[in-house]
């Protein structure tokens, strides 16, 4: 956005955001997938000092909840129509899910959902962004 405009924008502030808080659920699912070879390689990750998960959970929802209101935000600034708002919320809201699920299951299978979920999360909210505007 700011390559193409040449100048830093709200816009672009709030693409940061988007990649921000979604980058964080995201990695802490891979983090908690494999917090037992992070713990033997010696590397202090908040998914291997937080052994019951319950810290890392609260992360997680909070960053994707974040991440429901950034991605909202190009639909409320105009540069995004109604179908983009809808499409950003009805994605966030499944991603809030996930990790809401991981937060309950503790499992390496919830994990691997919320890894899955955030894959297909930002490209597909990305595809809505340009459609949007076509």
């Amino acid at each position: 956005w700011t390559a193409a405009r040449n100048e830093i924008t709200l816009e672009a502030w709030v693409l940061f955001a988007v990649l921000f808080f979604w980058q964080m659920p995201h990695f802490f699912s891979l983090a908690w997938m494999y917090r037992k070879d992070y713990a033997r390689a010696g590397y202090k990750l908040l998914t291997v000092v937080d052994s019951s998960g319950s810290t890392t959970s609260i992360h997680m929802i909070v960053y994707s909840t974040l991440l429901l209101f950034a991605s909202i935000a190009p639909g409320v600034l105009g540069s995004a129509g109604v179908l983009y708002i809808i499409a950003a919320s009805l994605l966030s809201t499944a991603f809030i899910a996930s990790t809401v699920h991981l937060s309950v299951a503790r499992t390496n299978e919830a994990a691997r959902r919320v890894f899955f979920a955030s894959l297909f999360y930002l490209p597909v909210l990305l595809l809505f962004m340009i459609i949007d505007k076509l």
